[in-house]
């Protein structure tokens, strides 16, 4: 009588026919599910030592110096023209006529679902990176372009991640890009598709799309509340919450703003003063809009939940002194010291269109434009 294998001699035996082809239908599973899941890039330390402060805020000077040297030769009626034909080029996602251009940065844990903004909408116009803060070591994500580790709060890994090798190719990829915090909720995919389009049209260089109003939704700058009336606003602040930047803008003026940032306190103020506040630069986009729940801002892993070497209020100070910004110059602009002011104003046509990625030319030909700017606007920058 054969004796049953002993050990390691019985797994032969029981491998053959259907059982062989079943652990291999298993094996190439698990491969394939592996596969899906994303090793996370490690962005490189942030070491604020490390940067000649006194180059970074001659870049910056340079910069904002030839911007509003710019600014103040420009010609509204040769603006108008620009933008129109700005309009005219944009292409249509939905037929597959041009590829995502734009960017979306989120800093997210393991409570971030990427598919609530990608899910919903058709095609995007925007790639989406995930910096991930969670403890998983690897993650899956169809939805991103590239997945990155990084812990500590949002502005803080914005300047970690331009510290990459591959932010070159970023820089030159993207025409635009959006840093949002991980808690907005967004309709679908055209809300951002369309801010995006607005940027470009108007040739933004700082942006943001509208609050939702809802009682829930959240923002201390009721200028920022959607409007019905208007498809955008001109204004001299943004929230730091979904700032969206011309891509040339952030990484030659903005990125150089961040070497030293922790919480962000006073980032928003100091962008507009730089640039001498511009008629037409700045705006909060009211052909759409996003909620910010109230609730989110006190979850228990708040980036907002910082270790830093000095306090949220310390740090604003310090960046008010670094960058010489003066509330008392906005006063002499016309501006209140500490709101959101609106500047100018492109009103919607009488019937009511609605822009999408897809049908910017028509909206452009449906839309009566009014612009109207204070007088005090015009002054010479500081």
């Amino acid at each position: 009588m054969a004796e049953w294998p002993q050990g390691s001699q019985r797994l032969p035996c029981l491998l053959h026919g259907p059982a062989l082809h079943l652990l291999w239908l298993v094996m190439v599973f698990v491969t394939l599910c592996r596969s899906a899941e994303t090793v996370l890039t490690e962005l490189p330390p942030a070491l604020d030592w490390a940067y000649n402060r006194t180059d970074v805020h001659k870049r910056v000077n340079a910069y904002a110096e030839q911007f509003r040297l710019q600014n103040m030769r420009g010609n509204l009626a040769e603006e108008t023209r620009v933008r129109q034909t700005a309009f005219e080029r944009l292409k249509s996602p939905v037929e597959g006529e041009s590829q995502p251009r734009d960017l979306v940065v989120v800093a997210g844990g393991d409570d971030f679902d990427p598919t609530k903004w990608t899910s919903l909408g058709g095609a995007r116009t925007w790639d989406l990176i995930w910096i991930y803060y969670g403890n998983a070591a690897t993650i899956a994500c169809a939805e991103c372009s590239k997945v990155y580790r990084g812990r500590g709060p949002k502005w803080r890994l914005a300047w970690r991640l331009t510290l990459l090798p591959e932010w070159e190719t970023m820089r030159s990829t993207y025409k635009a890009i959006a840093f949002l915090d991980d808690d907005l909720i967004m309709a679908d995919v055209g809300v951002l598709n369309t801010a995006f389009a607005a940027v470009t049209a108007f040739q933004l260089l700082l942006a943001q799309p509208s609050v939702c109003r809802a009682h829930w939704s959240f923002t201390p700058y009721e200028t920022l509340r959607q409007r019905d009336e208007s498809i955008l606003r001109y204004t001299n602040l943004v929230e730091i919450m979904a700032p969206i930047f011309d891509m040339d803008f952030f990484d030659e003026l903005v990125r150089l703003t961040l070497y030293n940032a922790h919480y962000g306190w006073g980032l928003d103020w100091i962008w507009p003063d730089l640039l001498g506040y511009p008629s037409d630069k700045i705006a909060v986009i009211d052909e759409v809009c996003l909620f910010h729940p109230e609730s989110a801002r006190f979850k228990r892993n708040s980036l907002y939940k910082v270790v830093a070497p000095y306090t949220a209020k310390e740090e604003e100070a310090r960046r008010f002194s670094e960058w010489r910004f003066d509330p008392n110059v906005r006063a002499s602009k016309g501006f209140s010291q500490w709101s959101c002011d609106v500047v100018g104003i492109v009103k919607k046509g009488k019937a009511t269109p609605t822009l999408i990625a897809a049908k910017v030319t028509s909206f452009l030909q449906s839309a009566r434009v009014e612009c109207w700017m204070l007088s005090a606007n015009t002054s010479t920058p500081h």
